[in-house]
């Protein structure tokens, strides 16, 4: 299944194949990040309840971080989401019930990549690989 950490490659293939008069020159990598963006925000809006992940969001307060990325093994995604208690049924839920294991690792991606735009965690990039935390 898709990833939000494969939207990276969007923004760069993008570039070549629309033209976008900017004000600036090198603003395009820019303005379709932010398209990308605020598609994602409009669809985790839809489709999740402004608190239902409040009970992530408290391991998150606990200290856990999660490191997203191309780089990361579907087994420490996994783990990660056997760690947090009940999120693995939210995340079938955003799914469907015989999501397989891409399919759940990717709605993780969404949810993170969700309350990082919703302003509840904060985001590392560095390189392939991105770390959220509080």
């Amino acid at each position: 299944s898709p990833r939000i950490s494969d939207l990276s490659y969007l923004i760069a293939s993008t570039i070549g194949k629309v033209e976008l008069e900017t004000v600036e020159e090198g603003l395009e990598t820019k303005i379709i990040g932010d398209i990308v963006d605020r598609a994602i925000s409009n669809v985790f809006a839809k489709y999740t309840e402004p608190d239902e992940f409040d009970f992530l969001l408290a391991k998150f307060e606990e200290g856990l971080t999660v490191l997203s990325g191309s780089s990361i093994s579907d087994d420490e995604y996994l783990e990660t989401i056997k760690d947090c208690g009940i999120l693995e049924d939210k995340l079938i839920s955003l799914c469907n019930p015989m999501a397989d294991s891409s399919a759940i690792i990717s709605a993780l991606e969404f949810i993170l990549e969700g309350l990082y735009l919703g302003s509840k965690l904060s985001k590392d990039s560095h390189n392939s690989t991105v770390k959220y935390s509080i």
